[in-house]
């Protein structure tokens, strides 16, 4: 038809599109682990007793067994083991030959380590280090959950980012609409899937009392949905009002999906109006002419013009067109 192909012409195409994920790239929720370290070195070379760093919150306890191996009577010496973490919450130092002791659990900052090695290390001192680790709530460099998520992955508003071929049928109607006079203002299309999954959990925890410890990672998004108070544990009311905070800023009112057509590039959502009789050329080149009321979001008349494009209204979501209605 010379009128649709007037349209894709004049339209803003772009052949690009997005990479699309619809299905969440979940990590796994680290676990208790209990591990065993030899540490016979120098603190210029101090040896890891945790294999990978721990996020803010983690309990930490330590079981100690330090010896001298060839004499165990030179404790005079002054070799001592030292054991500490990054971030300033343990530093211990035991003597030689001390008996086996086991230090009260300590609570990590984020993204912390724990060491042990030997000052004045001269080759027959051994140390066992026994850890009993509990990953705290949130993984290592992590935000809190809060305001400052909803500028992070934006949704686009560039019918570019659209896939094909609803990407031209929207573009499509768009034209129509703006030849006949309309205006149209995109609010949104491609949603990254990392935007659904923290307006879907912030909604969950916010007005679905959803536990805050319940929410799967995902590890392309370094949030951390537990608030906690200053000694580690859960502060729910911390964590609820943190996602009602991200509610209230999406401007969510519908609950949000983790996967879309918004997450898929098929839908788009625009406010469309206009003034007095609005004449426009439908998808099979028919001209119809669209009157009160002057709003794409209540008016039937449009709705079936728009699904003369393949381009469907759902009525439940005022400014939401897809697809297929969803």
């Amino acid at each position: 038809m010379k009128f649709k192909k007037l349209l894709i012409a004049t339209a803003s195409i772009v052949s690009a599109s997005p990479l699309l994920t619809s299905v969440p790239v979940f990590a796994s929720t680290p676990q208790p682990v209990t591990t065993t370290v030899t540490v016979s070195s120098d603190c210029s070379s101090p040896t890891a007793i945790n294999a990978n760093p721990l996020g803010r919150y983690s309990k930490v306890k330590l079981t100690v067994a330090y010896n001298d191996i060839d004499d165990p009577d030179d404790a005079t010496e002054g070799e001592t083991l030292h054991v500490y973490d990054t971030g300033n919450v343990f530093d211990q130092t035991v003597q030689v030959d001390s008996p086996t002791v086991t230090f009260p659990t300590f609570v990590t900052p984020d993204n912390d380590n724990v060491y042990g090695c030997v000052n004045g290390y001269d080759g027959d001192e051994t140390a066992t280090i026994t850890a009993e680790i509990t990953p705290g709530p949130c993984q290592p460099n992590t935000t809190l959950s809060g305001s400052s998520w909803v500028s992070q992955f934006p949704t686009s508003t560039s019918t570019s980012d659209l896939v094909d071929p609803f990407r031209t049928n929207a573009n499509n109607f768009i034209g129509a609409l703006q030849n006949a006079g309309a205006s149209v203002s995109i609010s949104a299309t491609y949603r990254p899937p990392q935007r659904a999954y923290l307006m879907h959990y912030a909604y969950e925890i916010a007005r679905k009392n959803m536990d805050p410890t319940d929410v799967p990672l995902r590890s392309d998004v370094a949030v951390c949905w537990v608030h906690t108070t200053s000694n580690g544990s859960v502060d729910h009311a911390a964590s609820k009002k943190a996602a009602a905070d991200m509610v209230k800023d999406y401007q969510i009112v519908h609950e949000p999906s983790l996967t879309s057509n918004h997450t898929q590039g098929l839908a788009i959502d625009m406010n469309i109006s206009w003034s007095g009789t609005m004449t426009i050329t439908d998808g099979n080149g028919k001209q119809v002419e669209i009157k009160a009321p002057r709003s794409g979001a209540t008016n039937s008349d449009l709705w079936a013009v728009g699904a003369s494009y393949n381009v469907y209204k759902l009525a439940s979501d005022h400014p939401h067109w897809s697809v297929d209605g969803h």
